[in-house]
């Protein structure tokens, strides 16, 4: 048997084999495309459930959760300034995740604050010299040196409902961003989590970097007021889609998980509820309710989309919410992105394509 069969024939097993990860890949986030309208019209996953009726807060475990939630990246290069090699130039695809993170849509000098939803990385582009500056644009590519979401057909560990009781004591307190985190981490049992889904604040407050973090500046410290020279946001009665992730990192007993949590969320001195006892992290994108001009299947395709992108801030009081719930409880429900098949099927299979291609042309020509 010719020794350039034997190559080609390994070569075209090992490419078959890659395209079987691909499509079994492709087929277990296939899903019916969904719509940011929280009407109920069976799509399910970015609806806002109005099924429980119950006030106050109110959440629901599920046995079969299966959630993974996945990790690129690391927040303190951002906070650093500092950009990874390549990061500027590699680009990743929006489809079939939620979730947050610092990207950028075409250049990396907008890098700003991101959220991934729809099939679309919805960014506040910070590129100054542009005419879309300190707006969100949109596209179905993103740059970026730190994200963290889940696929958007993960099974949640639980349902978190809240809902604002109609007899309202002026001596209860708000009900606030950070009162969902701790409700949330009591549930779980104390264990690291994630969550998304929509939210319906009575205020909604926010900020937003204005310049990008790629200039080896620190964000915070004596730099920060050249990073948010916009004031912060205080949004009345506001709707927004919403990821956030949450740790108590006094009572994570693995350094493995500490680690990668490390890596996704900080102490923010811009927050009021920074020296809570959990760390927290979360963005939202404002969303338009269903019968407007806006709303429907194709939101948030093109630059004209409704909604823009924030840093929530802690005390953003709420009125209503559902959202579904992803525990971190060990490592291995917190995985980096790339090791989960990305290399393989984006950067080995292309090479072993054309690995396999010339050992085919060397035998026909010799």
């Amino acid at each position: 048997m010719p020794l350039s069969f034997v190559y080609v024939s390994h070569l075209s097993a090992l490419l078959f084999f890659s395209h079987g990860i691909r499509a079994v890949q492709s087929a277990s986030v296939n899903k019916q495309e969904q719509s940011y309208c929280y009407r109920n019209n069976g799509h399910g996953d970015f609806l806002y459930n109005e099924g429980s009726g119950l006030a106050g807060f109110n959440f629901v475990p599920n046995a079969e959760g299966n959630g993974t939630v996945y990790l690129i990246g690391d927040v303190v290069k951002v906070l650093e300034g500092r950009m990874p090699v390549g990061t500027e130039t590699r680009k990743w695809s929006a489809k079939r995740i939620i979730g947050f993170g610092a990207g950028a849509v075409g250049r990396i000098s907008g890098l700003g604050e991101a959220f991934y939803a729809n099939g679309m990385a919805h960014v506040r582009s910070t590129d100054n010299q542009s005419e879309i500056y300190f707006q969100t644009i949109r596209d179905s590519k993103f740059l970026t040196p730190f994200s963290m979401f889940v696929s958007e057909v993960s099974v949640p560990d639980g349902l978190a409902t809240y809902k604002t009781p109609e007899r309202w004591n002026p001596l209860t307190p708000d009900y606030t961003l950070l009162s969902l985190y701790r409700n949330i981490y009591r549930a779980v049992h104390t264990a690291p989590f994630c969550f998304h889904g929509l939210i319906k604040f009575s205020q909604l407050e926010g900020i937003a970097v204005s310049k990008a973090p790629i200039y080896e500046e620190p964000l915070f410290g004596n730099n920060a007021q050249g990073y948010y020279t916009k004031p912060p946001f205080r949004i009345p009665f506001a709707e927004a889609f919403v990821f956030g992730c949450a740790a108590n990192f006094s009572r994570i007993r693995d350094p493995i998980l500490r680690t990668k949590l490390s890596r996704a969320l900080y102490v923010n001195p811009l927050d009021p509820g920074s020296a809570s006892e959990l760390l927290v992290h979360s963005h939202g994108l404002t969303v338009m309710p269903c019968g407007s001009a806006m709303s429907g299947r194709n939101w948030g395709r093109g630059e004209e989309g409704p909604g823009e992108v924030y840093h929530l801030q802690t005390n953003s009081r709420i009125k209503e919410l559902s959202v579904k719930v992803f525990k971190i409880n060990h490592a291995d429900k917190l995985q980096e992105f790339m090791a989960n098949g990305y290399i393989f099927t984006t950067v080995l299979s292309p090479c072993l394509k054309l690995i396999s291609f010339f050992m085919i042309f060397v035998q026909f020509t010799f």
